[in-house]
């Protein structure tokens, strides 16, 4: 048995989609592929997702798929963000990666030129030089005065005049700069032939520090802002809005400010199929759980925890991954020995210390009460009701379970006796010991508890 959900074996720029695809993301990347290829305005998309969405997962194959499987001609390229933001600045990192993928001697001849621009417009001046080139004023208040004061020993005008000689230099480089990518969009194959598109897939991007994050999406406008250049963010962007009032305040409109930079958005679909859609977390548990191991009876009765709470709980994958090893540190005994209404327990304890909801601590202090039961597990009075046609056998399990526990088999007259033999077999067990036990099966060997 495995603790750890199996990771595919991926090779960058080679690993695409395939057979192996639980997310059922291959439309979305089609659809993305043809995108990029049609469009020659400048576009910078947002993959835009929380963390643990599959954001990642899905980039690092797409870059592979868009020539492998759906047919692009683009150039495609992997910038994790995240890996590169101790340097100062994002235009040097920017042009070495892409560098890298441009084999062909008239590109890298080309690729050159990128270079040679860049490094004049490199940090720590590289800033002022976008001010200048966009008509950012204000921002030049400041750098300008201190262009004067070094030279306190001159006068002021000579000062100013050396100063805008350095930012005229800089803005020619600029031009030189987005010259070369469009030198390098034409690059042809063949006599009349269309521009070759270029993609630079940026991840990661809502991890970076703030100053680094908005410095990149400002090399990205100002600079790579050319015909056939592509970029794809990574990025969650309600995270990327708090870098934005990090750096300039509370005060700022930071979705507005956002779409400055970005072109359009794009969200990878949370459910999988089309007629029967279900959530893209319940299709990935049911693919993964038997890759790693863990018994059958588990899996089922997990499963169908697992998609009531779906219901009402926004899941990511890397939720489901975290569940699933916790899942495995349990004693695959409990699934052979124990009567059937404690590994039904199990299973919400479970889900219960993993949310920040503190039930887990409530039920095992006997504060818990069958209303937030059924709030977490979505459970309406006709689901428990046998002639309704909303009828749901799993909710009435849960519900009957817990109202015994919680009213330590006083509840209700109605299947009390029933759901007294889910715990021992003729039905006389203590109701209170049974979190005492649930509790020791999932506490023997456990992550640290999410608890408010």
């Amino acid at each position: 048995m495995k603790l750890y959900p199996p990771d595919s074996e991926l090779i960058l720029y080679e690993t695409g989609f395939g057979a192996d695809d639980p997310f059922d993301r291959l439309g979305t990347s089609k659809s993305l592929s043809n995108l990029v290829e049609r469009i020659e305005d400048p576009l910078v998309i947002a993959l835009n997702g929380g963390w643990g969405s599959g954001k990642t997962w899905f980039l690092k194959r797409w870059i592979a798929a868009h020539r492998l499987e759906n047919d692009g001609r683009a150039t495609t390229v992997y910038f994790d963000a995240f890996a590169h933001d101790f340097m100062d600045d994002p235009l040097i990192a920017l042009t070495g990666v892409i560098g890298d993928r441009l084999p062909k001697k008239a590109e890298m001849k080309i690729w050159k030129r990128v270079k040679a621009a860049a490094a004049k417009l490199a940090k720590p001046t590289g800033r002022i030089g976008l001010a200048v080139a966009t008509g950012g004023v204000t921002e030049l208040a400041g750098p300008l005065i201190d262009a004067a004061a070094e030279a306190a020993s001159r006068e002021i005008e000579t000062a100013a005049e050396a100063f805008w000689a350095r930012e005229d230099g800089r803005r020619a480089a600029m031009e030189q700069l987005r010259a070369a990518l469009v030198d390098l969009t034409m690059v042809k194959n063949g006599e009349g032939a269309d521009p070759i598109p270029l993609v630079v897939v940026v991840d990661e991007l809502d991890r970076c520090r703030p100053d680094y994050a908005l410095a990149l999406l400002e090399v990205v406008k100002h600079f790579f802002s050319v015909p056939n250049v592509h970029f794809l963010l990574g990025v969650n962007l309600e995270a990327l809005a708090h870098s934005v009032r990090a750096r300039y305040g509370s005060g700022i409109d930071a979705e507005r400010y956002l779409r400055r930079f970005v072109s359009l958005s794009v969200q990878l679909p949370d459910e999988v199929g089309d007629h029967d859609a279900k959530p893209l977390a319940l299709s990935y548990f049911a693919q993964t759980a038997p890759q790693m191991g863990i018994v059958r009876d588990a899996v089922d009765k997990f499963s169908s925890h697992l998609e009531m709470v779906a219901k009402t709980s926004q899941l990511t994958m890397r939720d489901v991954n975290q569940l699933l090893s916790q899942l495995a540190l349990i004693d695959p005994e409990v699934f052979t020995r124990y009567f059937w209404g404690y590994k039904e327990i199990v299973m919400s304890m479970i889900l219960f210390r993993f949310t920040s909801s503190g039930l887990a601590n409530k039920a095992l202090s006997n504060n818990l009460s069958l209303h937030e039961v059924h709030d977490f597990y979505g459970i309406e009075p006709q689901m428990l009701e046998r002639e309704d046609n909303d009828y749901n056998h799993r909710a009435y399990l849960i519900s009957g379970l817990w109202e015994y526990i919680i009213s330590g088999g006083t509840g209700p007259a109605k299947d009390q006796k029933e759901f007294a033999k889910a715990f021992s077999q003729f039905g006389d067990g203590n109701p209170r010991k049974v979190l005492r036990v649930v509790n020791g099966v999932i506490s023997k060997f456990a992550f640290p508890p999410v608890e408010g």
